[in-house]
């Protein structure tokens, strides 16, 4: 399963591609999840993978202005190499 967040109109949201577009998890599950690194943080993915399965898809790609996967991150790592 491939998850993305993504931005419509003035509506952050997250979900996951499928053939075709992507299925909005946050108008299926957001009441349990509202942000993508809660549901990761909740172990939710074979819930939101099972959603996502047997939903059809409510957005186009070409429609969605693409966010960070984790918007809102605790920390950020980085490994340099000199």
């Amino acid at each position: 399963m491939r998850l993305v967040s993504y931005r419509i109109g003035d509506s952050q949201r997250y979900g996951a591609v499928v053939e075709g577009g992507v299925v909005d998890l946050v108008s299926r599950a957001g009441d349990r999840w509202p942000t993508l690194r809660r549901a990761l943080a909740a172990d939710a993915l074979p819930a939101l993978a099972r959603i996502a399965a047997a939903a059809q898809p409510d957005h186009g790609l070409e429609n969605l202005a693409l966010e960070p996967v984790i918007p809102d991150p605790d920390k950020i790592l980085c490994v340099g190499l000199n």
